[in-house]
């Protein structure tokens, strides 16, 4: 049972229809909920009274996962998206996707508690920006995906809005081991390149300590940063820089994201 047509629930009784639209509720809080038949018609209708406004403010998430057909659609898999330092509600990640495989989001590992969302339809998605929604994102070409999800606060503070954005990868290096130093900021000499084997591969670095990031549009190159430890990319997130990792004049940074695996060489 739902409405007749969308539009908000009120205290006038809405015409009400099997496998209508939503119900949707004009503000949040607590609601006396009346469904009444028309014995005379047959029509139902309904009424909603909100007796407690909530007036209490959302808040962002700190987290973010990303489930999906290449994780199995189970939780225990699904890959924690990386925190954008100093921009609260704002996540990152790469990931390999293959046509036609849904992905959805979560602030929670969950399908019962937190937000689930993904876009507003199933068909086949691109590099872009789209709008939340219940449907599975679904992607159009197999690839590698640099996904963004970013969070803002309503105007009124009491709701929150969730785009998705899908772009090509695009790590760089940056710093005293790029061929662009300091002040090139992420020039295309310094952009990694994606080889036959799948690895990002980085220009040839020059003495120094290596240090590397992704390009978002709005972030500096420091509130993306990672590096290679043992092997392993790690992210700094929103901590505190990392530790320095010094590499040689001639040396290369291979970077595996579908297991987030590293190599310098």
């Amino acid at each position: 049972m739902g409405a007749v047509a969308k539009g908000a629930i009120s205290e006038a009784f809405s015409e009400c229809k099997g496998g209508g639209d939503n119900f949707t509720v004009g503000k949040a809080g607590i609601y006396d909920v009346t469904l009444k038949l028309d014995l005379r018609t047959g029509v139902f209708s309904a009424q909603a009274i909100c007796t407690a406004e909530d007036t209490s403010s959302a808040t962002l998430p700190e987290k973010m996962f990303v489930v999906g057909a290449p994780w199995d659609w189970k939780w225990e898999n699904a890959p924690e998206m990386i925190p954008v330092h100093s921009h609260d509600g704002m996540f990152w990640g790469i990931y390999y996707i293959e046509a036609g495989q849904g992905v959805k989001f979560n602030n929670e590992m969950s399908w019962d508690t937190g937000d689930n969302f993904g876009a507003e339809n199933e068909e086949p998605k691109g590099y872009g920006e789209y709008p939340a929604g219940g449907a599975n994102l679904v992607i159009s070409t197999s690839g590698y995906y640099q996904i963004v999800v970013i969070c803002t606060l309503s105007a009124d503070k009491k709701s929150i809005n969730r785009k998705i954005v899908l772009s090509e990868p695009e790590p760089y290096l940056i710093g005293d081991a790029a061929a662009g130093g300091w002040d090139a900021q992420l020039a295309d000499v310094d952009k990694f390149k994606l080889n036959a084997e799948g690895e990002y591969v980085s220009p040839v670095c020059k003495e120094g300590n290596l240090r590397m990031c992704v390009k978002l549009e709005n972030c500096d190159w420091w509130q993306t940063e990672f590096n290679v430890f043992d092997g392993k990319i790690l992210f700094c997130g929103k901590g505190n820089d990392q530790d320095a990792v010094k590499v040689a004049a001639g040396q290369t940074v291979k970077l595996n994201f579908k297991d987030n695996t590293g190599s310098i060489q």
